[in-house]
Parts: structure tokens; sequence; C-alpha cells
């Protein structure tokens, strides 16, 4: 249930469902409970959040691999940087 309603496409529908009589959006359980859900059988179910488990494990990690390399990559920006300005490393050839 919880990965069929954070979907995008059951997030657009109950948006498309939600009544604005003022700045916010009114949404009440009959407007929920109209929605068309899939109801595939427990084992099922259960082999399709494991997936989803495991491919949200691997996305998770490769975002924090890309994120500490960004955070490497600035450190070395910062020093390289830092010997450039104090003259321990000659850049005027580089250009």
């Amino acid at each position: 249930m919880y990965y069929t309603m954070s979907a995008d496409y059951f997030q657009s529908a109950l948006s498309l469902k939600a009544t604005s009589t003022t700045a916010q959006p009114k949404l009440n359980k009959d407007d929920v409970k109209l929605m068309a859900l899939p109801l595939p059988s427990i084992n099922e179910q259960e082999l399709i959040v494991h997936f989803l488990d495991n491919q949200s494990s691997e996305i998770d990690g490769a975002i924090y691999k890309a994120e500490k390399q960004i955070e490497l990559l600035q450190e070395y920006r910062t020093a390289l940087i830092s010997e450039a300005v104090t003259g321990k490393i000659d850049v005027r050839e580089a250009v």
C-alpha cells in the first residue's frame, strides 16, 4: 500500500479528486475509497516489496557514494585553490 500510494500516478489522481474551496485543497476518505488500487496476492506483494526495498537500497547507496565523491572533490578544489593562491603550485602555464 505504501509504494502504491506513494506512486506519482496515485498522487496525481488524488490531486485531481481534491476540491479546492480555499487556498488548501480538501480531500476526504470517500475520495480515497473510490480510488482503484491494484491488489495482487500476498505472496506477490511480498515479492514486490522485497524488490522495491532492494532497488531503493541500491539507489540510496549510489546517492551516498556520489555525495561522498562531491565532498571529496570540493575538498580537493579548496586545497588546490589554496595552494595556487599561496604560490605552492604554479598555474601560470596551465592557462
